[in-house]
């Protein structure tokens, strides 16, 4: 199937001439040195093509939270699910750095991966895996690790070497394992597996270098280091311990990052040349935007010796690059100053969008200027219609990648100075594949994507037009949007909730206030009411009137209560039309009924308009009883000061005297 589809994109490929074509770099661990160069290089590269670029950026920090207790660490799992958004971009090539989101996501497999991604051209960085549709760059791990082994040993006549690996089931981590391994037996050395100790490719890994050195009676010649980042962990164990890197225990690692060169002592390192990863990959992209097809590619590496493998000169061409002292001190004060700032301001966001929780529209035009304001070229919200809970599962578990919905909302749009904004139930939706000319047409050239989430709840992302130096303080803006968006959602729980408790408030307001079985007012809801209705009408001629149905005993008694009930129904829906829909008219007991309203004829015409209801009720019925009603009357001019009991003790008296024409039997 993945065969057919690529096959199928390459030829529209061919022909595709009506809008620049869209590259989506997907990569996680963005925190660290090796993805961030990548990123670097690629922008750098693609910047100069005439082709739109996304990066879906997997910023995992659980590895700069060491030794710090905080419950968002626990939540770094969301991140895998950033790369489901690409369904809704128009996306032409994938170019995946499959390495670096294996690093963090345990048991995430190249193939199931791919099959959730959009089924065009792909190049895989970091894992030489064959797939259909695919090609891969990948340096050569294992040779670039034999040439730093084989250093130690030809070099330096080491025999006792330690090793600290990255993460169990990284395909880089075993690679460059084996290599290791490969290169003592080699050389007829023993491999002792108490010398191998499991790190996570993060700077963490002092335990990971105490561990090796607790195993050993002596201490060992070297120590090797799957990247440059663990190295940092273990300089610090050995300072902690007294020896000296260089001298005392020789350190290697494997990538040549940027701070490399100046760490004490500089790292020998086996170099990634990233400039040459961007090259590839921008040539294998434009191969296949032609319509053409690439090939896989390894490529070679480069040990970089410097002191501190024991070495006393040290070479490569970034160590050649020198900067003037005073201006490096200049550039660090205002990089730090513009830190700093943008700390501040990424707090003073949160409390702006807090302030505004309660209502979508003015939280989303409050963030619209705020990116304005943080001078951003351009940037779009895309939510869920609702949030997500996104359960902690292991990563080869479908449950820990969401599902997502056939359309996302674009409650907010910022290109310049000019923005757009919309509450949640009225902004725009976009459908799969629909939002690619949406950002063609806002996010010039190259944007970054952030997963927006807080702990549990996943919300949507975010894309900003940056620099990549930008992306540390857009991944915190991130989480502050997502706080924002949870109070926002809290906002919105409680005011349907708030008016879910008043309609239930009105609910048992009118049930207190109203007979059960004929809806009309019980005898606590008139009374309330009555007061009211008088002094509303002040000066008015009232009608005070009493009514009973006659005989409900001898109904109840001959024929059961439920006829009594469809008796009384059928009296309240007689006296409702006697009297009028503008009157005050309740039941205040098991036969008796009450009514108010505005005197506009006289009671015995009333009267007699309720003897002629119950008549036609009686012909068309077939109940084997008659509905009679006796009623009375009495006439007052509005408020009436002698309490409502007073005014109707009159027309009670006069339906006591109704009530002796009724007739003796009401069975038919």
């Amino acid at each position: 199937m993945r065969s057919t589809q690529i096959k199928n994109r390459l030829r529209q490929l061919k022909s595709l001439k009506k809008r620049r074509p869209v590259v989506a770099y997907l990569t996680g661990n963005i925190h660290s040195d090796h993805p961030m160069g990548i990123v670097r290089c690629l922008y750098e590269l693609f910047g100069r093509e005439d082709i739109d670029v996304r990066y879906y950026l997997g910023t995992e920090c659980v590895q700069y939270l060491e030794g710090i207790e905080l419950e968002e660490s626990r939540f770094d799992y969301q991140y895998l699910s950033l790369f489901e958004y690409t369904a809704f971009d128009d996306i032409d090539v994938l170019i995946i750095g499959f390495g670096t989101i294996s690093i963090y996501h345990e048991g995430v497999d190249i193939r199931s991966f791919l099959s959730r991604m959009p089924q065009v051209p792909c190049i895989i960085l970091e894992n030489d895996t064959e797939i259909d549709g695919t090609v891969y760059l990948m340096v050569d791990n294992y040779e670039g690790m034999k040439s730093t082994v084989r250093h130690l040993i030809t070099e330096h006549g080491c025999r006792r070497i330690g090793y600290v690996s990255g993460p169990i089931h990284n395909a880089e981590a075993e690679t460059r394992l084996r290599a290791f391994r490969d290169t003592l037996e080699e050389y007829g050395l023993p491999c002792d597996e108490r010398l191998i100790a499991y790190g996570d490719f993060s700077e963490h890994s002092d335990e990971a270098a105490r561990q090796i050195l607790e195993a050993c009676v002596e201490i060992p010649d070297a120590i090797v280091s799957a990247n440059d980042e663990m190295c940092s962990g273990i300089y610090r164990e050995l300072n902690h311990l007294g020896l000296e890197v260089g001298r005392d225990i020789l350190v290697t690692g494997f990538d040549d990052m940027e701070m490399a060169p100046f760490m004490l002592p500089p790292l020998t390192t086996v170099r990634q040349d990233l400039h040459l990863y961007g090259d590839m990959a921008l040539e294998r992209t434009l191969q296949y935007l032609r319509g053409e097809q690439p090939v896989s590619s390894y490529l070679k590496p480069e040990l970089i010796v410097r002191k501190s493998c024991g070495c006393s000169a040290h070479v490569g061409r970034r160590d050649a690059v020198e900067k003037d002292e005073k201006n490096l001190l200049i550039d660090d004060v205002s990089a730090l100053r513009k830190h700093q700032q943008r700390t501040w301001i990424g707090s003073l966001i949160l409390r702006e969008l807090l302030v505004e929780s309660a209502d979508s529209e003015a939280f989303f035009q409050k963030l619209a200027l705020q990116m304005i304001y943080l001078n951003v070229s351009a940037s779009l919200l895309c939510l869920l219609e609702e949030p997500v809970i996104v359960p902690e599962n292991p990563a080869s578990s479908p449950e820990a990648i969401i599902s997502l919905p056939d359309t996302l909302c674009v409650p907010m749009v910022q290109a310049g100075k000019d923005s757009a904004a919309w509450s949640m139930e009225e902004a725009p939706r976009v459908s799969r594949g629909d939002l690619g000319g949406l950002l063609t047409g806002i996010t010039p050239d190259q944007s970054f994507v952030f997963l927006l989430f807080y702990e549990q709840y996943q919300y949507g992302v975010l894309f900003v037009e940056n620099l990549p130096e930008d992306i540390p303080f857009y991944y915190m803006l991130s989480m502050e949007i997502g706080s924002g968006l949870r109070y926002l959602y809290i906002s919105k729980e409680r005011e349907l909730y708030r008016k879910q408790l008043q309609e239930q408030n009105e609910v048992l307001h009118y049930t207190a206030g109203h007979d059960a079985l004929t809806n009309l007012l019980n005898r606590t809801g008139i009374l309330l009411e009555m007061k009211d209705y008088k002094n509303e009408r002040t000066g008015k001629k009232l009608v005070a009137m009493m009514a009973d149905l006659d005989h409900l005993k001898q109904i109840n008694d001959s024929f059961g209560h439920e006829a009594g009930d469809t008796a009384l129904l059928a009296a309240a829906d007689i006296l409702r039309e006697a009297i009028g829909p503008e009157s005050l008219i309740g039941r205040t007991g098991g036969d008796e009924f009450m009514a108010l309203f505005e005197k506009k004829e006289e009671p015995e015409a009333i009267r007699a308009r309720i003897r002629a209801l119950c008549d036609r009720h009686n012909e068309a019925s077939s109940e084997p009883y008659y509905v009679d009603i006796s009623s009375g009357f009495s006439i007052f001019t509005a408020p009436g000061g002698d309490g409502i009991r007073a005014l109707f003790t009159s027309a009670d008296e006069d339906l006591y005297r109704d009530k002796l024409n009724r007739r003796s039997d009401v069975r038919r």
